[in-house]
């Protein structure tokens, strides 16, 4: 009985001292001070509308604080997300991103806002044939372009949406400009003459070769037919 007594004992001395040491590693690391906090970026572009993000390294490690964000111009909004600051950029400018810690702590990272930039490609063959039709197409995710073509009378020349259709009666060049939101692109097409049927040579000789071939086979039969006669 004694002996399971001292068995008892011992192993609640070993649950008592474990105890221990983990709640005092928990207090130890609950109440380290922090030193430092970091930004992992300095800088952070974005075009109007985009999203990114700034996170805070809090050093040393296993230190723990509040922290606070807090942007000097409405030209993007916070999302706060603890050691995570979700930035929207709603207009052009430029910003201080700042993160506060309770104790004094603090970083600043410059957000800027550019504007959204208006991509359009025209797509269409460089060359095309003179009384042929052509299409133009120009390639954007922003909208309906305006169009303008030079070289060319405007009967010539039909626009649907983001399609433009040439037909050239006449050989030369043909500029399409196409705009959208004050930018311009533009792409030149070079207007080929129509192609006069040319006498090929080898081709008459063929044929001069079969029809002589055709008379010599006459000959031959109708000779033929008059010596039977004779």
């Amino acid at each position: 009985m004694l002996r399971k007594f001292l068995i008892l004992i011992s192993v609640l001395s070993l649950l008592s001292l474990s105890t221990q040491a983990y709640l005092g590693d928990f207090y130890l690391e609950k109440h380290i001070r922090a030193e430092k906090i970091l930004p992992d970026k300095l800088t952070l572009v974005l075009t109007e509308g985009e999203t990114g993000q700034v996170v805070a390294e809090v050093l040393p490690h296993g230190a723990a604080t509040d922290i606070f964000w807090e942007i000097s111009n409405p030209c993007a909004t916070l999302t706060q997300q603890g050691y995570k600051c979700i930035i929207k950029a709603t207009e052009v400018g430029d910003a201080k991103l700042t993160a506060r810690a309770k104790d004094g702590l603090s970083f600043t990272v410059s957000v800027k806002v550019v504007p959204k930039s208006t991509k359009i490609a025209l797509v269409s063959d460089d060359k095309i044939k003179q009384g042929e039709s052509a299409t133009v197409y120009a390639r954007t995710d922003e909208g309906t372009v305006s169009w303008q073509v030079d070289g060319i009378p405007s009967e010539q020349v039909s626009f649907g949406g983001n399609l433009c259709k040439i037909t050239p009666d006449r050989a030369g060049k043909v500029t399409v400009f196409a705009t959208l939101n004050d930018t311009t692109v533009s792409k030149s097409l070079e207007i080929l003459p129509a192609k006069n049927r040319e006498v090929d040579l080898a081709d008459w000789g063929v044929v001069l070769t079969w029809a002589g071939i055709i008379l010599l086979l006459i000959v031959i039969i109708y000779g033929r037919g008059y010596e039977k006669g004779v």
